[in-house]
Order: C-alpha cells, then sequence, then structure tokens
C-alpha cells in the first residue's frame, strides 16, 4: 500500500509542476524510443507453525520501440525476471523467467503530459531447473503517462493488466502491476 500511496503523490506532483509539452517531436513518425523498468519486490510471512517465508523478486524489462505514425509505435520488449524463496532462512529455490514480444502504443496529445495505452503479447521461456516445462503465453494491456523532463527523456508512471495462460494446463494467472520506468526518444 506504501508503493501505491508513493505512485500516486509522484504522478500528482508531476502533473501540478510539469511544465508545457516538451516531447511533442519524439512522437513523431521516424522517432524512436528506448525504455525500460527496474523492479525489486521482497515479501516475508509467518504461519501459525513458527515458519517464516521470504521472496525476494528482480525484475529488469528494456523495449524498444520504432513510431510508425505520429503518436503510433510498434516494438518489442524483453522481460527477465528472477526469484529467491526461502523458508526459516534455508533457501528453497530460485526461478528465472526469460519473456519477449510484440508490443503496440499509442499517445494522446495533451498539452501538459503525454498519456498513452498499449497492449503486447508475450511468450515465456520455461524454467527448466525447476521441472517447469510449460509454455506460458499471455496478453498485457498498460496504461500510463509520459512525464518529460526534457525533450528527449520522460519518466513513465502506468498500470498494467496481464493475463497469462499455460500451454499444458488450464491454470491462469491475473496480475495487475504498478510501473514507473524511464523512456529516452531518439528522433
Amino acid at each position: 500500500m506504501k508503493i501505491l500511496s508513493a505512485f500516486f503523490l509522484l504522478a500528482s506532483f508531476l502533473l501540478i509542476v510539469s511544465p508545457p509539452v516538451l516531447g511533442q517531436a519524439a512522437l513523431s513518425k521516424g522517432s524512436y524510443s528506448i525504455a525500460g523498468t527496474l523492479m525489486y519486490s521482497s515479501n516475508s510471512s509467518s504461519d501459525n507453525f513458527n515458519h517464516t517465508f521470504q521472496d525476494n523478486y528482480l525484475t529488469f524489462s528494456p523495449q524498444f520501440v520504432s513510431f510508425v505514425a505520429d503518436h503510433f509505435s510498434i516494438g518489442g520488449f524483453i522481460n527477465y525476471s528472477n526469484s529467491s524463496h526461502f523458508i526459516n532462512d534455508n533457501h528453497v529455490n530460485t526461478m528465472s523467467n526469460l519473456s519477449f514480444g510484440p508490443l503496440f502504443r499509442y499517445y494522446f496529445y495533451s498539452e501538459t503530459v503525454i498519456p498513452f495505452i498499449e497492449t503486447s503479447f508475450s511468450y515465456y521461456i520455461p524454467d527448466t531447473e525447476t521441472g517447469n516445462s510449460s509454455n506460458l503465453y499471455g496478453i498485457n494491456l498498460k496504461a500510463g503517462i509520459d512525464y518529460f523532463l526534457s525533450g528527449s527523456i520522460a519518466v513513465e508512471p502506468s498500470f498494467q493488466y496481464s493475463y497469462e495462460l499455460y500451454s499444458s494446463s488450464d491454470a491462469t494467472i491475473n496480475e495487475f502491476t504498478v510501473n514507473i520506468g524511464i523512456n529516452y526518444f531518439i528522433f
């Protein structure tokens, strides 16, 4: 909950103090964008049997897009995540996931900040070291804003919903995330 509060506080601050739009040229046909997010989270819990559980997650997700029309880009992303799990301070396992896929993004015109919507499709490479040989396919829907710090650099807070399906079973994953990233435009 603290992360959500901090995100809304940051987004509100950026909306209030935002300068005139600096990035409209960056959203033109023929421009490119390199963006990425880095996320770390850790959680701990315990049960009634004096067991403590610790989970650590690290995710890195770069993306590259090309503007094929004004305000519309097509590109791709790679997502690497690593998670470590502990019970009573003993390491239980580590899992790594690699996913990639295409993405499509549309920017709306705005005077102070530039909102966008994005959809992407993902394919996850299974982590065979943990015995998981099932492929995982997903669709991701994202909405956010690009707040330009200069003519080519933007801070990018966003919300994302992901629906993922395992190929070997009927198991699905529904996930909602809050992200903040950096976007560099080349034009």
